[in-house]
């Protein structure tokens, strides 16, 4: 008997862990509760950040610093560059209105339409001091009964699109049918604050990036004397063969009967050359005349300074004039008598007149006109200032 209550308590036992088991299984665990669509509207990353103007009405503030966040409409990513195409300038202005009724009509039509794409935004004010300012415009809409027009790429607009629609959204306003029916629609229906709406009627499929302009890259500028990598440059190489100066000293002073002269660096080259002085032609073979005569004067020179210091203070060597006159050796030549004139002696030529007969004298040019002087934009600012203020809204 007390076995088998051993064996039934066991039993119970097994029971009892595999109920629990399923009890286990069958618990889920609480999941976080979704975002509210306020929430989502709240987390929207920025797009674009800039000034939002209207100059057509002095009344309202010119310029209101506001950013942008996607609410519609085809999604792109914040860094996209197509956000480049849609702001392609830091400030938004507001060049016409259209009447509420006429442009909810087309909105709603172009979104219905196959060919055509809404992209969507919201414009909110970018700090404190900007709400008032921003609350002026939405209302100054509201109160003409018009929706703004902005034109960021030229009246005549790109293959893409051409305008952009500014919308007054009051936080109590039911959502308008072209905006319930975007894509991806993260506006939520119930709001806590104004907002101006911005919508882009575009071509599909048209929409680019902005092409990438490639650096120009310039080579940098060449410091004579130096390489590119900044160590010194080699001096270029001579066109021609320059002279043992050292050697030739040598061959004359061995025919001269003196001893070696030592080794001079090589001189300036000029392309002049001088003959060889006649003291010393009478004692050197003809090829060695030869070579010395195709020296220059600043190698001439410097070869007799070489063979100075080498015979010593007791020998002169005359030096070479900068420009010889007629050597001593030049046959003799009778002067020539002077050529007979074209004409008889007795009827000498008449002097050339300094002028041609019947020649006009050069007439003067008269100076350049002088531009005429022109009024500065500044001078004429209030009265274009006026005018613009005159325009109907």
């Amino acid at each position: 008997m007390h076995v088998e209550s051993v064996a039934s308590g066991a039993d119970d036992q097994d029971f009892d862990m595999f109920l629990r088991g399923e009890e286990e299984e069958h618990k889920v665990e609480p999941t976080a509760a979704p975002p509210t669509p306020e929430e989502v509207y709240a987390g929207l990353p920025r797009v674009w950040s800039g000034i939002l103007s209207m100059p057509l009405d002095s009344t309202i503030p010119q310029e209101t610093h506001v950013y942008a966040r996607q609410i519609g409409g085809r999604t792109l990513e914040p860094d996209s560059l197509l956000w480049r195409t849609l702001f392609p300038s830091e400030t938004l202005r507001i060049d016409g209105r259209v009447a509420v009724n006429n442009s909810s009509q087309y909105l709603l039509q172009a979104r219905m339409n196959s060919a055509r794409e809404l992209i969507a935004v919201t414009f909110s004010p970018e700090s404190e001091p900007d709400k008032h300012k921003f609350g002026q415009l939405l209302d100054f809409l509201i109160r003409k009964d018009r929706h703004g027009l902005i034109f960021p790429w030229g009246n005549r607009g790109r293959e893409w699109g051409r305008e952009l629609y500014v919308i007054p959204l009051l936080s109590t306003y039911p959502l308008p049918d072209y905006i319930e029916l975007l894509d991806d629609l993260r506006l939520p229906k119930e709001r806590k604050e104004n907002c101006l709406v911005g919508m882009w009627v575009l071509t599909r499929g048209k929409l680019s990036p902005p092409p990438q302009h490639a650096p120009q890259h310039q080579a940098p500028p060449v410091v004579p004397g130096l390489s590119q990598d900044g160590g010194a440059q080699q001096a270029p190489p001579l066109p021609f063969n320059m002279p043992d100066i050292a050697g030739l000293s040598r061959s004359l002073m061995s025919g001269l009967g003196g001893p070696p002269p030592a080794s001079s660096g090589p001189p300036a080259i000029s392309p002049a050359s001088l003959p060889l002085p006649s003291s010393i032609a009478q004692n050197i073979s003809p090829a060695l005349a030869a070579e010395v005569a195709s020296l220059t004067p600043e190698q001439v020179q410097i070869m007799l300074q070489t063979l100075r210091s080498s015979l010593g203070p007791n020998i002169s060597i005359p030096s070479t004039p900068a420009h010889p006159g007629p050597s001593s050796a030049s046959p003799y030549r009778p002067p020539q008598p002077p050529p007979q004139p074209p004409f008889p002696q007795s009827q000498p030529p008449m002097p050339w007149p300094q002028f041609a007969p019947n020649m006009p004298l050069p007439i003067p040019q008269p100076p350049p006109p002088v531009p005429p002087q022109h009024e500065r934009y500044e001078e004429r600012g209030p009265d274009i200032a006026c005018a613009a203020s005159d325009r109907p809204p």
